[in-house]
């Protein structure tokens, strides 16, 4: 694979990246905010643009991963989460985009295997995540979104060492 859209999902924001994950680079990353969750069905107008800006400026894309979604008690977070993975697959199922999805648990397990930590040492903290993602693809830092984004990228379709930590 090499040309990765990925999103870390939100109730409202989302974390955005277009990963080459041969390469190791970040083409772009955002963090976007699509809509108030009182108007889930306002965030289709705000997000399938965006996407297709995003494809006529770095596609085409040869893959699509998200965070898998966790269990929620609350709906009124759970149901704005759920439409907008809707329209993020929707959007790719039309391109012929093939999609992968990661468990929170896993992108935990593959940053504390990168830096030699316990997983429970990595906690809720973000900052190790933001250090993974530079220590892989060389660059800036970016907000937790994006990091996260990058990272989700990277573990679904990427080739890397994690449990060595070895960067080439």
């Amino acid at each position: 694979m090499s040309r990765i859209l990925s999103v870390d999902l939100g109730y409202r924001n989302l974390g955005v990246a277009v990963v080459d994950t041969d390469m190791r680079a970040v083409h772009h990353s955002v963090n976007w905010s699509v809509g108030h969750r009182s108007h889930p069905h306002s965030f289709v107008k705000n997000l399938w643009a965006r996407l297709d800006d995003l494809e006529q400026r770095y596609g085409p894309f040869d893959g699509f991963a998200n965070e898998m979604l966790p269990q929620f008690k609350n709906g009124s977070v759970a149901g704005p989460i759920g439409v907008v993975l809707g329209i993020l697959s929707t959007w790719c199922y039309q391109r012929n985009i093939p999609t992968k999805e990661v468990q929170a648990m896993v992108v935990k397990r593959r940053v504390a295997d990168f830096l030699g930590m316990k997983t429970n040492d990595i906690g809720k903290k973000k900052s190790p995540v933001g250090e993974v993602v530079r220590l892989l693809t060389g660059s800036k830092r970016r907000t937790n979104h994006e990091d996260d984004a990058v990272i989700i990228g990277l573990i679904a379709w990427g080739d890397v060492e994690w449990k060595k930590g070895l960067v080439d």
